[in-house]
């Protein structure tokens, strides 16, 4: 007797009323079967073990800083090329002459060179600083420039930025509360920006970087203008190869509207982790714990691999209290601005705590860290604490984790 009749038979119902739940009961379970499969797990098959470089205030990019990559494990870097948007007119200026040469197109070619011969895969993950259009800012700067002369300069510089127009909403220098006071210079501004995320995503392609970060921490923009980003998105495809990636902020990256059309949810995963001012291991893994779940809830819920675009910790005391801008906080306290406050302890446990909590995990895709620079690059009166590991506990941290296969 087969299966159909037997149930016909002992439930007294039609035999082809059977055959159709038992179809739709097939199709059911083989849906939620691969539902499951898909949203379990989004597995990596090599883990991105990058740094972040910032590049040097003047060229050229010393070699050995991307060979050094390679020495301690790591696969990827990401090149930071950096614009100013000028608050007074919304023009975007990049590529300029005579600023930090690592935020240049220049430097950029050269790191890319680099790093392939080191057998390095590349992103570009361009950034945006806020400023004041200082073009017509005529000051002789010339002579002797002692204290006298240095607060004369500041003396008529904040007169000039007093008289100065402004377009954005937000007074504050951080560049993810920029927008516009109205749609008109929205328009302006996001044409402006449009040009230039173009420009270095044709680069990109035309160079064949394995991948392109389309925003860095742009949280107003993002969230109030996801079809911007959408529209973005789909030009950026039309001319570019690679994977993409946005680099959300730690504090709004759940509320991005447009993962669906990228390959990475990329997150700038400076989470707070305590005010203490030096946490214990077992602190930190408890207090991963619920970001933790949070963001592998997202990766399933988009079915795309979660990529720290952006993670790491200065070699300071409270150094897990606010992640993105540790430095100074003992100062803040009334403590003295000097090595008194050094700790490249907890700099490693939080490298040690962030990998134990996420590493093996499939949907994880990998860091790229908060940046590979010489010490002395970073902080030239106090060249110790910062957030390069080189040199420090930290690196032997990396080292380990990025040698794991």
């Amino acid at each position: 007797m087969i299966w159909d009749d037997f149930l016909s038979i002992t439930f007294n119902l039609p035999t082809v009323m059977y055959r159709n739940l038992l179809f739709l009961l097939f199709l059911l379970l083989h849906s939620c079967s691969a539902d499951s499969q898909q949203s379990r797990s989004v597995p990596v098959d090599i883990k991105i073990r990058g740094l972040n470089y910032t590049g040097p205030p003047r060229g050229p990019v010393p070699p050995e800083m991307i060979s050094s990559i390679k020495e301690i494990n790591g696969n990827y870097i990401a090149l930071v090329p950096e614009a100013t948007l000028y608050r007074q007119n919304l023009a975007v200026a990049y590529n300029r002459t005579g600023g930090w040469f690592g935020e240049s197109m220049e430097a950029t070619l050269q790191g890319i060179e680099l790093a392939r011969k080191n057998g390095l895969k590349i992103m570009i993950k361009p950034h945006v600083a806020v400023g004041y259009d200082r073009s017509d800012f005529n000051v002789d700067w010339s002579g002797t420039r002692d204290s006298s002369d240095r607060a004369e300069y500041r003396k008529k510089y904040r007169r000039y930025i007093e008289n100065q127009s402004d377009k954005l909403v937000s007074n504050d220098s951080w560049r993810g509360l920029v927008m516009t006071k109205n749609d008109s210079d929205w328009d302006t501004l996001s044409k402006n920006y449009t040009d230039f995320i173009m420009d270095y995503a044709r680069l990109a392609d035309s160079l064949n970087v394995e991948i392109f970060c389309i925003g860095t921490e742009m949280k107003a923009m993002a969230l109030k203008k996801p079809g911007y980003w959408q529209n973005l998105i789909k030009q950026i495809r039309m001319i570019y190869g690679g994977k993409l990636t946005y680099a959300a902020n730690w504090d709004s990256y759940d509320k991005i509207a447009f993962w669906d059309e990228l390959d990475f949810i990329g997150i700038d995963a400076y989470f707070p982790l305590g005010t203490e001012k030096s946490p214990d291991m077992d602190s930190l893994l408890e207090r991963w714990k619920p970001y933790k779940e949070e963001i592998q809830n997202l990766s399933q819920k988009h079915k795309k691999p979660v990529l720290f675009t952006e993670w790491g910790y200065e070699s300071e005391n409270y150094a897990s209290e606010t992640p993105w801008n540790a430095d100074g906080r003992e100062t803040q306290n009334g403590g003295p601005h000097d090595n008194n406050h050094l700790n490249n302890p907890i700099q490693a446990n939080l490298y040690e705590a962030t990998f134990q909590t996420f590493w093996d995990e499939a949907w994880f895709a990998g860091v790229f860290v908060w940046r590979w620079s010489p010490p002395e690059e970073l902080n030239r009166d106090i060249p110790t604490y910062n957030y390069s590991p080189i040199g420090k506990p930290a690196e032997e941290t990396l080292q380990k984790w990025f040698g794991k296969k």
